[in-house]
């Protein structure tokens, strides 16, 4: 069963609320308007699945040799100026295209 006991230990994205198969977590808020889960230890069986998707509780370490994404900027100003996305899209689909 999950148990808040600092507010640094929730960051209130509702996965256990959203896991609980017995709907035994309510989100509440607090005085600030933070979502927070909340008990209701007559439903709750103990099953342990609130544990298991909360992101805080399971942390998952990064590996800083793994690329987390690329920048792309494309040189041609007049696409660049019309894009969204830096060009980036534009110069990858004519690469592809090729």
């Amino acid at each position: 069963m999950i148990t808040i006991k600092d507010k640094k230990d929730c960051c209130g994205c509702t996965a256990c609320y959203n896991a609980c198969p017995k709907k035994a977590i309510e989100m509440q808020a607090d005085q600030e308007g933070f979502l927070y889960p909340v008990i209701d230890q007559k439903k709750c069986v103990d099953c342990g699945i609130c544990d298991a998707t909360c992101p805080i509780i399971n942390k998952v370490e990064k590996n800083p040799e793994q690329t987390e994404g690329y920048i792309l900027r494309i040189k041609n100003n007049n696409v660049l100026f019309e894009s969204t996305s830096g060009g980036g899209v534009h110069s990858s689909g004519r690469i592809c295209a090729a």
